[in-house]
């Protein structure tokens, strides 16, 4: 699939960089030398979920993985994806994990070390 190996061969990056540097589904688009309408459904049809909801899995899992494995404090992490503010990422999370960064770390974590 063309989108799949342009990522291979023209970005040195994983392809989830993309979901965390890229700020909307039209910049992720114009670096791939699509229109957003065709990259779109390329994408759905590549990936099954749209753009968008592909970035926010993408930055929900890496959100949940900082929080596991590093101290990083919460103002911290929202400037590193670009967040407006530690209270939108706390708003990510509550929609996303249904609970606060805090909790987040926590409950994750503890299932973590129970296994």
């Amino acid at each position: 699939n063309k989108i799949l190996q342009m990522f291979h061969v023209h970005f040195p990056h994983p392809l989830f960089y993309f979901a965390l540097h890229v700020k909307s589904a039209g910049e992720f688009a114009e670096l791939c030398g699509y229109s957003q309408g065709v990259f779109q459904k390329k994408f759905k049809d590549v990936f099954g979920e749209t753009v968008y909801q592909w970035m926010q899995r993408q930055k929900a899992e890496y959100i949940k993985h900082r929080l596991m494995t590093s101290e990083v404090n919460l103002k911290e992490l929202a400037d590193e994806l670009n967040f407006a503010s530690s209270v939108h990422l706390n708003k990510f999370c509550k929609i996303w994990f249904g609970m606060t960064p805090s909790e987040v770390r926590q409950t994750f974590i503890l299932k973590k070390n129970l296994r």
